[in-house]
């Protein structure tokens, strides 16, 4: 096994950076259709982790125990595969998502977070998607005491009400909300759930999670044949969709409330499930998930604009809509509401929650460096230049966290 660093260092390896989970390369593209074809080699190649968007593709090398020749092997084949094409790697686009969540008995609440989100254990404290496809919740042991009402909480949604069903079975205490599922863990960290609906108009095998998404069971040949008919049909009806592969399942999703804002989704929708149908594909709602951040703020605009400039996205234009959207629909949405100014205490108590991003190496700094100039504060540097957290005007933390090099650092600290 090689350390993550060395993966990154190695020889025709430059389209690559390595993040929380693993290694990532964004190749730029043009259309689904070439996604496609790109997703074609790399499935040939066996890897099988890679999202189609309409401007490109991002492929992932897991790490699992640790990164070996073969995966060095399979990521310089994806280059060349990518290059064949004449597809282009921008290094500067791969991210790493993760909620951290204080808790003063961390084991006491992990099981909960475990069961509302769906997710699996990847060591004592930390929660991953087993699909990769939303941020992973890391559970951090901390004594001080945070009495007053988060300012920032998750919104979770999946198929039916198994959300609020694992809630309830987690020893979770349920405090209202407008869909009167806002649950909360033993030291009062809340969730929204929403459950998830069946799409309507003979879209079988889809569900309203905020985002219109399905998946089916499709692997090897099976699965690139579906890509291809899936991309070739976003294409000709000119509907930007996400298309990611995994082991054994390929998800197609509209993206947040596109589902319903874009008249031609529906019709599309049952199209693919035809497509699926005719391919003999199972559906798979169970691995559906939606889970987005819900800032809350005195200032939203001010605030928001910070979270613009720190993640790269974009705001959703719609009116009276505060989403901050990732603008490939690769990383999960900021949703940011107001709250009463007359409230200080809550304003000035340090959020339990923090969104943690991790960036390739070599953007760090500067990011850094946005964070102060546009209106924000370093928190701490006790673990530069791995972990640096920032914080909007307001407060809420961000996590800035690159991997290549802690593994020497802490054999040298031992």
């Amino acid at each position: 096994m090689m350390t993550d660093r060395e993966f990154q260092q190695s020889e025709g390896l430059g389209d690559w950076r390595v993040l929380g989970g693993g290694a990532a390369a964004w190749f730029d593209g043009d259309g689904h259709k070439a996604g496609a074809a790109l997703a074609r080699e790399v499935l040939a190649l066996g890897v099988l982790d890679l999202d189609v968007r309409r401007s490109g593709v991002l492929v992932h090398v897991p790490r699992g125990a640790g990164f070996g020749p073969d995966d060095v092997a399979a990521a310089r084949a994806v280059s060349a595969a990518a290059a064949r094409l004449g597809r282009r790697a921008d290094p500067r686009v791969p991210r790493g998502y993760q909620v951290t969540l204080d808790a003063a008995d961390a084991a006491a609440v992990l099981p909960f977070w475990a069961r509302v989100l769906g997710y699996d254990h990847a060591g004592e404290e930390h929660l991953v998607d087993p699909w990769r496809r939303s941020p992973s919740l890391r559970l951090q042991e901390s004594a001080t005491s945070r009495a007053l009402r988060q300012r920032l909480h998750l919104d979770v949604s999946r198929p039916g009400g198994v959300a609020a069903e694992a809630a309830d079975e987690a020893g979770g205490t349920f405090v209202g909300g407008p869909y009167e599922l806002l649950a909360a863990d033993a030291e009062g960290n809340e969730v929204d759930l929403v459950p998830a609906g069946p799409m309507a108009d003979g879209a079988d095998g889809w569900h309203a999670l905020f985002t219109g998404a399905a998946a089916w069971r499709a692997e090897g040949d099976a699965a690139a044949a579906f890509v291809d008919a899936v991309a070739a049909l976003a294409t000709e009806t000119g509907v930007a969709v996400k298309l990611d592969v995994r082991p054994g399942l390929v998800f197609v999703d509209s993206g947040k409330d596109v589902w319903e804002t874009d008249p031609r989704f529906g019709g599309f929708a049952s199209r693919v499930s035809s497509l699926a149908q005719k391919a003999g594909l199972a559906p798979a709602p169970e691995a559906l998930g939606f889970v987005q951040v819900v800032v809350d703020a005195v200032d939203v605009p001010a605030v928001r604009a910070w979270w613009r400039e720190m993640l790269g996205y974009l705001e959703d234009p719609r009116e009276g809509v505060t989403d901050l959207v990732d603008p490939r629909r690769l990383g999960p949405e900021l949703v940011f509401q107001p709250i009463d100014a007359p409230d200080p205490g809550r304003l000035a108590q340090r959020n339990r929650f923090r969104i943690d991003l991790f960036v390739p190496d070599d953007l760090a700094p500067s990011l850094v460096q946005r964070a102060v100039a546009t209106g924000g504060r370093v928190v701490s540097e006790a673990n530069a230049p791995f972990e640096l957290t920032v914080a909007d005007p307001e407060g809420n933390e961000l996590g800035i966290a690159v991997v290549p090099g802690r593994q020497g650092a802490r054999a040298e600290q031992a």
